[in-house]
């Protein structure tokens, strides 16, 4: 089966506007909350892959997929909370939270704030299998209740649900989502001015904010999916470029928080905003490097 590298382009850019959210949140840059839609496009990519999955075996393939998540995950946060436990104040509670992967229901320490998106991903996965044996409309419906009522219960926060969602979205509708249909694809980008225009309009109202959210995430994940301009010259001028990014997003992810807050942020070591920002790219891609490297060790042998 060919590639399809539009999903390449999805991850990739998706990747950067959540590296560009966290710069961006560091200097208190009001356009972070533009940017930080890619989380949703993120979940919404890993619904569509996933959507064809065969489940033959339920223990069998959410062990796979647990070791994919996990393996980087553990890599990256056990040496940080060791390093943290010396160079920070950090609780027992908080250590938990973080080697169990839940600090997305329950908050986590300065540095770690966006590992709340694998606790998504692990409650995805989790009925993922159940899901796709049962896949209807009505089962959809039902699992969207199911996250409406964590929400309304506290348990999962506004981001939580709205990520979860985008992802049971890719899921259930991964064929319409990747039929291009012209008249749509045109809805959505007007869609996307009209949005930005109302929410710069109505900055201070919490509701187009968070509606603006998910819906954006949503958008982002079609238009670069369908776009028939700017993904076909990223495919084909930066094909390199493009399958390093995609390949390495996920570490990349995990480690460039650190670099952008908590006790080794680098966007506030110098008084030139400029060399910061190149100090913490370089930083987030030579860890990425170096952390890719011995994840495929890891999993060789775990193999």
């Amino acid at each position: 089966m060919n590639r399809d590298y539009r999903f390449d382009v999805v991850r990739a850019i998706s990747c950067l506007f959540i590296v560009l959210t966290h710069i961006l949140q560091g200097y208190n840059n009001e356009f972070a909350f533009w940017t930080n839609s890619a989380v949703c496009s993120f979940f919404m990519l890993s619904g569509v892959l996933l959507a064809n999955s065969k489940v033959d075996n339920y223990s069998s393939w959410l062990k796979r997929r647990f070791r994919r998540i996990l393996i980087p995950y553990y890599v990256v946060t056990i040496p940080m909370i060791i390093i943290y436990v010396f160079f920070s104040k950090i609780k027992l509670l908080t250590i938990v939270v973080l080697l169990t992967n839940m600090s997305g229901i329950f908050g986590a320490l300065s540095g770690f704030g966006h590992l709340w998106f694998l606790t998504g991903i692990m409650f995805a996965y989790l009925i993922t299998p159940v899901i796709l044996k049962y896949k209807s409309i009505k089962v959809f419906i039902f699992v969207l209740l199911g996250i409406a009522t964590l929400y309304l219960l506290k348990i999962f926060s506004f981001i939580l649900t709205a990520g979860t969602i985008c992802y049971f979205i890719g899921l259930f509708f991964d064929n319409k989502l990747k039929e291009k249909n012209d008249i749509l694809y045109y809805l959505f980008f007007v869609s996307t001015i009209v949005l930005i225009t109302v929410n710069l309009y109505f900055k201070s109202s919490i509701v187009i904010s968070r509606v603006r959210y998910p819906i954006l995430g949503i958008l982002l994940f079609y238009l670069l999916y369908h776009s028939k301009i700017l993904t076909p010259i990223i495919i084909t001028q930066f094909k390199g470029l493009l399958e390093w990014i995609s390949r390495k997003s996920y570490i990349i992810y995990l480690v460039h928080g650190f670099f952008a807050d908590g006790v080794f942020s680098l966007l506030n070591v110098f008084s030139s905003t400029g060399v910061n920002i190149v100090l913490f790219l370089l930083a987030t891609i030579i860890f990425s490097y170096f952390i890719s490297h011995i994840v495929g060790k890891i999993e060789s042998k775990a193999t």
